[in-house]
């Protein structure tokens, strides 16, 4: 009667990825009359969206022979006593006839304490109320559709449908890195991505004989969770800066108040000179610290004004910006001396 079944194997994940190794809930696929296109697909959409872990008759070690003698009349009542003795949640019966494809659903747990409870005689049709069927024409089939109907409601009423999130990082551990989810090892790899991950609060750890990157994240169902597993970046040294900076607002503010004494001293006006010789060519009467502009002013006041907002602006970057201490100094020079140069030529 049951000739000829088969299972069709998932497709591998794609590169990059890992899975989780969460063991899911086992599900026995029967299949009678239908070829790889077609169980290939409900193996895949099982994989995609549920928990359910496809086992052959043969993986899940019950005998063909036996399953084939089960009687039409009652093959629901035989199937759930035969697989009632292995760790099987769910029973998935796959049958084309002509040109319809029958898919049948049903939870053991369930069906087993129906069988406990019910007369033999209506066993049959109690656990039948209890099966998912999804029926379509082979020809039109739009398995994914069909699927998400009933099927799918079930499965999300019992907590099977789209269980899973996953995570994806970004780390400089690796390339080849041994990946660690909530303190169980999933292996050395290159992936960075998690697959088939429970929702809830995670621990991931990415190592190598290096080093080593530990952080926490948050799945959701049917969603990708990003986190960066990165190293502490590195502080530039700054130290420089803050003794340049200070050193030449100190040196600003010095020669400020160096300029300010010889400017109050005045002593390019004091000068001997011939009657009605102007002063600027005369000799001055003692040296002045530099040499006058001829208007009372000493020169030390615009190096002054140069090296103090050199100082300052040379302080504020090295605390405040990214490469501050160069950026500091690049943009205190300008600054300092175009000022300079301005108070030197008022």
């Amino acid at each position: 009667m049951l000739a000829g079944w088969c299972l069709a194997l998932a497709a591998a994940l794609p590169t990059g990825t890992i899975d989780a190794g969460d063991p899911g809930v086992a599900a026995l696929i029967l299949v009678r009359g239908a070829s790889d296109d077609i169980t290939r697909p409900i193996i895949d959409w099982l994989r995609a969206r549920t928990d359910l872990v496809p086992r052959s008759a043969e993986q899940a070690g019950i005998d063909l022979a036996r399953v084939s003698a089960c009687p039409a009349d009652s093959l629901f009542t035989c199937l759930t006593r035969t697989a009632g003795a292995i760790d099987v949640r769910w029973l998935l019966f796959v049958s084309v006839r002509g040109d319809e494809l029958a898919l049948f659903a049903l939870d053991l747990d369930a069906a087993k304490k129906i069988l406990e409870g019910a007369p033999v005689e209506d066993a049959e049709d109690r656990l039948y109320a209890q099966v998912v069927v999804v029926r379509m024409p082979v020809q039109q089939i739009e398995l994914a559709d069909a699927l998400d109907g009933e099927l799918a409601a079930r499965l999300s009423a019992l907590g099977h449908l789209d269980p899973y999130g996953e995570i994806s990082f970004e780390t400089d551990v690796g390339p080849t890195h041994v990946i660690d989810l909530d303190g169980r090892s999933l292996g050395s790899t290159d992936a960075t991505i998690i697959t088939r991950v429970r929702p809830g609060s995670h621990t991931i750890t990415v190592s190598d004989a290096l080093a080593r990157r530990t952080g926490t994240v948050v799945v959701a169902a049917r969603r990708r969770a990003e986190i960066a597993l990165l190293g502490a970046p590195v502080e530039p040294d700054r130290t420089w800066g803050y003794v340049g900076g200070a050193a030449s607002l100190s040196l600003g503010v010095a020669a400020l108040i160096a300029g300010a004494v010889d400017t109050a001293g005045a002593p390019t006006q004091l000068c001997l000179r011939r009657a009605g010789a102007p002063c600027e060519p005369a000799t001055p009467l003692g040296p002045p610290i530099l040499e006058p502009d001829g208007r009372g002013r000493s020169p030390w006041l615009g190096v002054g004004v140069g090296l103090g907002l050199l100082g300052a602006i040379w302080l504020a970057g090295s605390a405040f910006l990214d490469d501050g201490a160069l950026w500091g100094l690049g943009l205190g020079l300008g600054a300092g001396g175009v000022s300079a140069g301005v108070v030197l030529a008022l």
